[in-house]
């Protein structure tokens, strides 16, 4: 026997982005939405969420927000995503710390510890 369905064909959900911050994610909802494309946020546990490796440090709240968008409208919601400051992969890239800074700061780091070994040498013998 065959069952005939009347309504709507069900959506197929996908997982288009994942912020670390709630107000993150309800802002690129609320962009979505003005849009006219249908978004869903989900908290999870953000070590869960990345298979035991999290991809954030562990200073945050450990919750990340995965956004959920119709599987139809993926590409035109990450266009929407991009225009919101998404890096097109997880996070805000307003977020993210500057790779100069860490390379700066490891040079820094680097030359202090030198600089403290050849005082030592100099001062032992």
């Amino acid at each position: 026997m065959q069952t005939v369905s009347t309504g709507p064909p069900e959506t197929s959900w996908v997982m288009l982005a994942v912020a670390r911050e709630a107000d993150i994610a309800e802002r690129w909802a609320d962009a979505l939405e003005a849009q006219g494309i249908e978004a869903r946020i989900r908290i999870d546990d953000a070590v869960a969420l990345t298979s035991g490796s999290s991809f954030w440090p562990a200073t945050g709240s450990g919750f990340a927000y995965p956004l959920f968008v119709p599987a139809q409208s993926r590409a035109a919601a990450a266009t929407i995503l991009v225009d919101q400051g998404w890096d097109g992969r997880f996070g805000d890239r307003s977020t993210r710390v500057d790779p100069n800074l860490v390379l700066r700061g490891a040079l820094i780091a680097t030359l202090t510890g030198v600089a403290l070994a050849v005082l030592l040498l100099i001062r032992g013998g």
